[in-house]
């Protein structure tokens, strides 16, 4: 079950300051401090596919196969938008942006087979004899971010690991394209699951993974 690689674009900034305040103030002070007003982002996949992954979507998906998203990300744009900094996981952002040239060269192979890795764990596996150092960064960061999923209070966690499967059950086969209105009533799900979650919890997602909340937060406005 293997997903198309993704690239990401930039559509125009929608949110205002005060709409925003509106929105964060559901989780309550600690969220409104971590999650700013920010532009609103399309996912697409490879030229000449359908849309892939919303941004709701496309940042679980960074927590959850986060050097597979950057490898996939390296296969069809080579760089790093900085506006992408408001969409993936600061961690994920941070690790693709110290990359070396050399880094670069050996991610930018492997993208050309991804179609062949199953998971990450094969990916990781190519990645290990292509450059054992590169390997270690990429395993550190993801031992990062699992490290803070298991951080996460058993409401807070549990949420996030249920989002996660949400969103590993939408990779397509092949070469099919995402299901575009899948996709939004997964978002949706995700939406009303969060509105469900008590104040600590929300409280707790918006400390841990401030992006992932104010992007949650943000989605019906942006009209998705």
């Amino acid at each position: 079950m293997r997903r198309n690689p993704v690239a990401f674009t930039v559509r125009n900034s929608l949110t205002l300051g005060a709409v925003t305040a509106v929105a964060l103030s559901a989780v309550g002070p600690v969220a409104i401090a971590h999650a700013a007003p920010r532009p609103s982002y399309t996912v697409l996949a490879a030229p000449g596919t359908e849309a892939s992954l919303p941004p709701v979507l496309a940042d679980v998906e960074a927590l959850d196969e986060p050097i597979l998203s950057l490898v996939s990300l390296e296969g069809t744009e080579g760089s790093l938008p900085a506006a992408l900094a408001n969409v993936l996981p600061s961690e994920v952002t941070a690790f693709f942006l110290e990359l070396t040239d050399e880094d670069k060269s050996v991610l930018k192979d492997l993208a050309s087979k991804i179609q062949q890795f199953n998971n990450e764990d094969e990916l990781l596996a190519a990645l290990k004899e292509k450059s054992p150092k590169l390997y270690e960064k990429a395993v550190e960061l993801r031992n990062l971010i699992k490290e803070k999923i298991d951080s996460l209070k058993p409401e807070a966690k549990a949420f996030v690991q249920s989002v996660i499967e949400k969103v590993r059950g939408l990779h397509p086969i092949g070469d099919e394209a995402p299901d575009p209105a899948k996709l939004r009533e997964t978002v949706q799900e995700i939406v009303a699951q969060f509105n469900a979650l008590s104040g600590e919890a929300k409280s707790d997602l918006a400390e841990t993974f401030p992006k992932l909340a104010s992007l949650i937060l943000l989605q019906p406005l942006q009209g998705s």
